[in-house]
């Protein structure tokens, strides 16, 4: 797959993130996500549940990340070029 391919693939993931967040239930979605994991991932004295947290906390990071993307698609571009292998 080429750079260009790529770049098709992850601007339709990203377009599709965005027109299901981007409704009135997605965005209800997005927030109780929000709520329930984008606090602090860190458990004093329990790196596997801090690992467990940061995890949870990631994919909302991702979603984020991807629905901001569908809205600007010069996001998605910038970060297919980033993680090309040089």
């Amino acid at each position: 797959m080429d750079k260009t391919e790529a770049e098709r693939i992850l601007q339709k993931r990203a377009s599709d993130f965005y027109q299901c967040f981007n409704t009135g239930p997605g965005e209800m979605v997005l927030e109780h996500l929000a709520q329930s994991f984008d606090g602090t991932c860190y458990t004093k004295g329990d790196p596997y549940d801090s690992a467990y947290k940061a995890g949870q906390r990631n994919v909302l990071v991702e979603i984020r990340r991807l629905v901001a993307a569908g809205e600007n698609p010069g996001l998605i571009r910038l970060k297919a070029i980033q993680k090309q292998p040089e």
